[in-house]
């Protein structure tokens, strides 16, 4: 090898390090962002999967391994329901905006009910075909918010509506 030749071998070998260096830096980085993943609860299948007779409200399913699981209910003029790492969990309304359909805005805000970290709850969907008695929300997104700051987001489609007493 020429002085040339090993010149630029070793200018490549620390450019190599230095590239390592930052990926491993950056993988550090990674690491504490998802550190938080820990701190943010996760959704999990409400065993509740209709309205209360009577009552007007949203159901909002994701889909979990292909299979649609209802993870979110509210009613018109009262409290939401999620199950938060297998606890059933209320919050309270804060805010809803946008289209109205049976009570229902398209867009909406929850604070966790209890707790000394309180959580929050925004809903914004779209509604889409009417039905008897209800609309279908063709799509949606649901936003989990940690007291820290920490957001958990899933997309949903599900119905609004009112069921006959």
């Amino acid at each position: 090898m020429t002085k040339t030749n090993i010149a630029k071998t070793a200018l490549l070998a620390l450019i190599m390090l230095g590239l390592s260096a930052c990926a491993s830096s950056n993988s550090n980085v990674d690491k504490d962002n998802t550190s938080g993943a820990a701190e943010i609860p996760r959704l999990s299948q409400l065993n509740t999967d209709s309205l209360p007779e009577g009552q007007c409200g949203m159901l909002l399913w994701t889909m979990n391994a292909g299979q649609p699981v209802l993870v979110f209910r509210t009613i018109a003029g009262g409290h939401a329901e999620v199950m938060l790492d297998g606890k059933k969990q209320k919050f309270l309304p804060l805010a809803q905006k946008g289209d109205i359909r049976f009570g229902i805005g398209s867009q909406q805000s929850y604070r966790s009910a209890t707790g000394n970290k309180p959580q929050t709850i925004e809903i914004k969907v779209e509604y889409g075909a009417s039905f008897g008695g209800g609309v279908y929300v063709d799509e949606g997104v649901l936003r989990l918010i940690t007291a820290r700051g920490w957001e958990r987001i899933i997309p949903v489609a599900g119905l609004s509506g009112c069921r006959k007493a």
